[in-house]
């Protein structure tokens, strides 16, 4: 993975610069509890689940734990200062990735555990529509990206999908995401990322399917 300068300024203090590297086994209950606590005040969660997003934070984390249990674990990048702080996490899906209906049905009682019945059943409701939009053929996918509230402002996000899309351009292949703010839209449009579908999926949400195309090299 990519490594910035030892060194990064901040304002008048130089602190060391953040490093992106692969998921290990010890992070993975770091990073569901930074996507949960992030993703309970996203408009997708607030649909699926209702309520105050404090009410949403362990659903959100006992989703993600399913989430992060199933993935490749080459897909999920974090972020971290060098003296081990965790500061983000980015969760892919490469194109070896595709849903298998057997895994999701095994998966599907922990699921229900996390959200609920009927959570879990505008989950699925949202699940649909997003594939449905989803661009067809090998690509990699965004699922999920998180900073912490104590690296905001310090460019992490734009580190973990620089340092990914690095790797997915040298392959020349395409990448996807479903956007579900305005803030977050103008993140991806920065790093390449161009508006393709609405998602139509929950009353109160309004989520974008975004596609930034394969790099070709000479």
């Amino acid at each position: 993975m990519r490594r910035l300068d030892p060194c990064a300024t901040i304002g008048a203090v130089t602190t060391p610069a953040p490093v992106v590297r692969p998921m290990q086994t010890h992070d993975a209950e770091s990073a569901a509890r930074l996507l949960g606590g992030v993703f309970a005040h996203d408009p997708v969660f607030a649909a699926l689940l209702g309520g105050d997003p404090s009410s949403r934070v362990e659903p959100a984390v006992a989703l993600y734990r399913v989430e992060l249990s199933r993935a490749d674990p080459g897909s999920v990048d974090v972020a971290e200062d060098p003296d081990g702080t965790f500061l983000g996490v980015g969760l892919w899906q490469s194109p070896r990735e595709h849903p298998r209906l057997l895994t999701e049905l095994l998966g599907l009682p922990r699921i229900v555990g996390a959200l609920g019945l009927r959570g879990t059943l505008r989950g699925a409701r949202h699940d649909l529509a997003v594939r449905r939009t989803r661009p067809p053929g090998d690509l990699w996918y965004l699922s999920s990206i998180a900073v912490s509230d104590a690296a905001r402002g310090r460019g992490v996000g734009g580190l973990l999908l620089r340092t990914r899309l690095a790797t997915i351009d040298a392959h020349e292949l395409p990448a996807a995401l479903e956007s579900t703010t305005a803030a977050s839209r103008r993140l991806y449009e920065r790093h390449g990322f161009e508006a393709l579908a609405r998602v139509r999926s929950l009353p109160g949400t309004s989520s974008t399917m975004m596609l930034r195309p394969a790099a070709h090299t000479p």
